[in-house]
Parts: C-alpha cells; structure tokens; sequence
C-alpha cells in the first residue's frame, strides 16, 4: 500500500514539474529563474525606504526612489552576475547553481505548504521515516533544480551569443 501511495506521490510531483515547465504557472517559473533578481528587489526596496526615500522625500515621491534604487540595483546585480559567469566560468556555474536551488527549494516550499497545509515540515510528507522523508525530498527536489539550471545556462549563454565581443565592462 505503501509503494502504491509512493508511486501515486511522484506521479503527481512530477505531473507538477511538467506543469510548471511546459504549460504555464508562470508564477513558479517566475520565481524559479528570477527569484534572485526579485529578492534583490525587495531587499533593495525595503533598505531604501527606511534608510534613504523617507528621509528625503514625502508623499508619492518616496515610491519613486524606491522603485529608481531597486531597478539599479538589478541591473547592477545582472550586470555584476553576467560578468562573473562570463570570466568566471566554473565560479559563475557554482553562483548559478546555488540560485537555481534556492529558487526551486521556494517553489517546492511553495507546493508542499499548499497541497500540505498541516504539514509540521517543510517537505512533502512521502515516507513516515522523518530522515528517509527528508532524503526523497531533497533527491526530489535535485531534479527540478538540475532543468532549472540547464535552463538559466542556456538563457545565459545565448546571451553572451547575441552579445557579441563588445563589452561595456571592460
């Protein structure tokens, strides 16, 4: 009954992962290949507010300044990001790597707290064995960061395709 529950378990998960790759939750491939810029941001956004744009305007224009700092701020860490990938390869691929974990470690949180709403743990609860639980979770979570992964290396060397030799940075 067990195996039964497993094989049901998996077939639903990666039924998700299909879901999320190929038909469209754009909110989970949002935050799966651009959780590191947005959380950039947000920390950015929330830094400005209090330290800077509320001390030195009022009204509306506060949001002004949050928005113009935060936007730098991105484009600056995309800048600093690209340029790391692109003279640092195997540095680059680590960054890369951790960034596609974290992001999918959030979606898979994001799941399990929906579709497990009691759920003491962060993880989706397959197994009664807390720490063989644990290790399917996170071999289960492996997967879909290995395609996020090989997605963003993709995305980050067509651009260094289309960019051509001309550097701005150097």
């Amino acid at each position: 009954m067990e195996t039964i529950i497993f094989v049901l378990a998996l077939a639903v998960l990666f039924f998700l992962i299909g879901l999320v790759f190929y038909a469209g939750f754009s909110g989970f491939k949002f935050v799966m290949f651009y959780f590191d810029r947005f959380s950039v941001f947000v920390l950015t956004w929330y830094n400005v507010h209090f330290k800077f744009s509320l001390k030195i305007s009022s009204g509306k224009a506060v949001y002004f300044w949050d928005i113009l700092f935060s936007v730098l701020a991105v484009i600056i860490y995309s800048a600093i990001f690209n340029r790391l990938c692109r003279k640092f390869t195997i540095l680059g691929k680590i960054f890369n790597f951790i960034i596609s974990l974290i992001g999918t470690w959030f979606a898979y949180y994001t799941l399990a707290s929906i579709f497990f709403p009691t759920a003491t743990t962060y993880f989706i609860p397959l197994l009664n064995n807390q720490i063989a639980n644990e290790l399917l979770n996170y071999a289960l979570l492996l997967i879909p960061t290995f395609i996020v992964f090989s997605k963003r290396e993709e995305a980050i060397m067509e651009f260094f395709e289309g960019e051509g030799s001309s550097d701005i940075f150097d």
